[in-house]
Parts: C-alpha cells; sequence; structure tokens
C-alpha cells in the first residue's frame, strides 16, 4: 500500500519540477532579446537621411552675477546621430537681455550623449564656442562662450524626440576702457532651462 501511494507522488513531483523548468527556461531564453530589442534607442538608428538631425531649443537663463543681464535664448542645430550620440554637430542661438538691448550670438559646436547605446531617459549637453556680443553701450566684442548642461527626454521615437535641458553657461567678458575707468571684465554666467526638440 506505501509503495502504491509513493508512486504517483513521485510521478507528479518530477512532473511539477519539470513543468517549472520548462517555464523557467522559456523567458530566459526569449528576455534578453526582447529587451535588447525595446531597449536600443530608435532615435539614434539611420534615417533618411541616415544619421542626419536638427533640432530647436528655446530657453530663459538667470543672471548669475546680478548685472541685470538675464535672458531669452533661442538656439537651432544641425548635425550627426547613431546610437552612442543623440547629437555631434554646430548651433548657433540668440540670446536677448530681457531689461536692455544687449544681445549675444553664440556660435559653437555641440554633443549630447547618455553614453550608452541603449534608451536613457538622462543625457548630457556639452556647447563650446565663440560669442559675438553686444553689450550695453560698450561696443562689440567677441568671446569665449561655453555651456554644460543635463537633459531629461520627453517624447521619443525613432523619428522625433523632445527634452529639458537644465544649463550652467558662461561668457568671459573682455574689459573696455570707458572714461579711463574699467568697465565689463567680468564672467556673464547663467543658471538657464531650456525645451526643445529634434528631428
Amino acid at each position: 500500500m506505501k509503495t502504491w501511494l509513493k508512486k504517483p507522488m513521485l510521478l507528479s513531483l518530477i512532473l511539477a519540477a519539470a513543468t517549472i523548468c520548462a517555464t523557467a527556461q522559456q523567458p530566459a531564453h526569449e528576455a534578453p532579446q526582447t529587451k535588447s530589442a525595446k531597449a536600443y534607442d530608435p532615435f539614434g538608428q539611420s534615417g533618411k537621411p541616415a544619421h542626419f538631425t536638427w533640432g530647436v531649443d528655446l530657453g530663459s537663463g538667470v543672471d548669475l552675477t546680478a548685472r541685470d543681464m538675464t535672458m531669452f535664448e533661442l538656439s537651432a542645430g544641425f548635425g550627426y546621430k547613431n546610437p552612442w550620440i543623440r547629437f555631434a554637430g554646430v548651433g548657433a542661438s540668440i540670446l536677448t537681455m530681457m531689461n536692455n538691448s544687449s544681445r549675444c550670438y553664440p556660435v559653437y559646436a555641440m554633443l549630447r550623449t547618455s553614453f550608452s547605446p541603449y534608451f536613457r531617459r538622462c543625457f548630457l549637453e556639452v556647447k563650446a564656442g565663440i560669442s559675438f556680443s553686444s553689450l550695453l553701450n560698450y561696443g562689440s566684442q567677441n568671446n569665449l562662450f561655453g555651456s554644460l548642461g543635463v537633459g531629461i527626454t520627453l517624447a521619443h521615437s525613432r523619428k522625433f524626440t523632445s527634452h529639458v535641458v537644465l544649463r550652467g553657461v558662461a561668457i568671459p567678458l573682455k574689459k573696455v576702457i570707458v572714461d579711463d575707468e574699467s568697465q565689463l571684465g567680468y564672467t556673464l554666467a547663467y543658471a538657464s532651462i531650456g525645451i526643445g526638440c529634434a528631428f
């Protein structure tokens, strides 16, 4: 009687173990492929024309030097993209001061990357170039321009992406002598936020 009882129990245990193994192995084999396919950044894939991208941004920056130079910014750029790089190219901006007639026109090289071929919500943005500046009554001058930012992706697809970027912007201004007095000669610095899109 005991032997008869043990056989069905043993068979049940073997069948249960086989079922569990089969169930566990199937997702383990398929999951990496599904996850990998979904994780690749669709915007980094080649399109028509292959790997070409362009975009526009609108932003505003608070003057950290407290010299009443808070500004609006409109920028555009075009360049190259691939699975590792969201944008590598050139761009130009118009910085318009809110409370005076000063203007800055930066022209720069720009890089945006998340350091991965897979989709990442955050990315790094770096800009470096020259600003053609017209400041108050001091005339025009050419200055270095630099910006470092962290972006957060909003909508995202193979043909379109939108983002918000928090930036630190720096424009070192040259000294100007007015009536034997030294003016400017400081670094114009901004804490900026911008929203934009790329195609």
